[in-house]
């Protein structure tokens, strides 16, 4: 399991504006990658986690069920949620992006590109599961469980063990290392 922890940092490579597939609203795609530590231990292996890369999802506007109206009340909330982690950004004690000028329909953020996050890290756990067949399919559906969760789950066939995979995420952006890639 990737280990839960505050020491890591990422250094920011990518910001993309753009609408959700799931929800339409306007969101930053926000992507990084580890630049330290370089080597974690997970039981009894030490492991390379160098570049590992992350993507997060900064909403910058909800709109209503229409897709085209903006929920003023959740898009002002999301909003300062966004203010408040931009705001921790600084260098020599003055915040690298200016939250009062921000464009919200299409921020800049670029200012932080190549920069170095402080960040708390962890890891989602995924089960891997086979493909389902149709019996698990219709056992599914009577169930209500998603579909992708609706077939065997795969285990190794030397330890038995249950095969999981890990998406490391970053859970806190804590503001910018004191080197911060100035």
């Amino acid at each position: 399991m990737f280990p839960k922890a505050t020491h890591y940092k990422n250094r920011f490579t990518e910001f993309t504006f753009k609408n959700s597939k799931s929800s339409g609203n306007a969101m930053i795609e926000v992507k990084c990658e580890v630049v330290a530590p370089t080597h974690v231990e997970i039981g009894d292996d030490t492991v390379d986690i160098t570049a590992v890369k992350t993507t997060n999802y900064w909403t910058v506007t909800v709109f209503e069920d229409d897709g085209r109206t903006v929920d003023a009340e959740k898009t002002a909330t999301v909003r300062e949620k966004l203010k408040t982690i931009l705001s921790c950004f600084k260098h020599n004690g003055k915040p690298v992006i200016d939250v009062a000028t921000i464009n919200w329909d299409n921020p800049n953020l670029n200012a932080l590109k190549g920069k170095i996050a402080l960040t708390q890290m962890e890891a989602e756990v995924k089960e891997q599961r086979g493909t389902p067949s149709k019996k698990d399919l219709e056992e599914a559906k009577k169930k209500g469980i998603d579909p992708s969760q609706a077939g065997p789950i795969l285990k190794d066939p030397v330890t038995g063990k249950q095969l999981v995979q890990y998406w490391p995420k970053i859970k806190t952006f804590f503001g910018l290392d004191s080197g911060g890639g100035y």
